[in-house]
């Protein structure tokens, strides 16, 4: 995410008030997500919403095996380190706007 973040002055800010407040996502947060959304054209809130979604999709390499172990590593390491639970929001977001 760190590309998008480089191209996306709409998703570093999203991605920064998140981060600031990941231990208490309230309504107020939300709230504040979302106004800031607004502040930003339509085609970068849908490139944003693209990217998150690409970037979820599964992996297909060919090889069912592969791909259920790669795609089961992938969920597993994004669990681990929060990355679900932020794209979730942010992607929340965006939906709203």
């Amino acid at each position: 995410m760190a590309a998008l973040e480089k191209e996306s002055k709409l998703y570093k800010d999203l991605s920064d008030l998140f981060d600031n407040n990941k231990d208490a996502i309230t309504l107020d947060i939300y709230k504040k997500a979302v106004k800031i959304a607004r502040e930003y054209e339509k085609e970068e809130i849908h490139y944003v919403l693209f990217t998150l979604k690409y970037v979820h999709s599964d992996i297909e390499t060919g090889f069912s095996g592969i791909d259920k172990c790669l795609n089961a590593t992938m969920n597993t390491v994004s669990s681990l380190t929060g990355a679900q639970y932020k794209l979730a929001f942010i992607y929340s977001v965006l939906e709203t706007v």
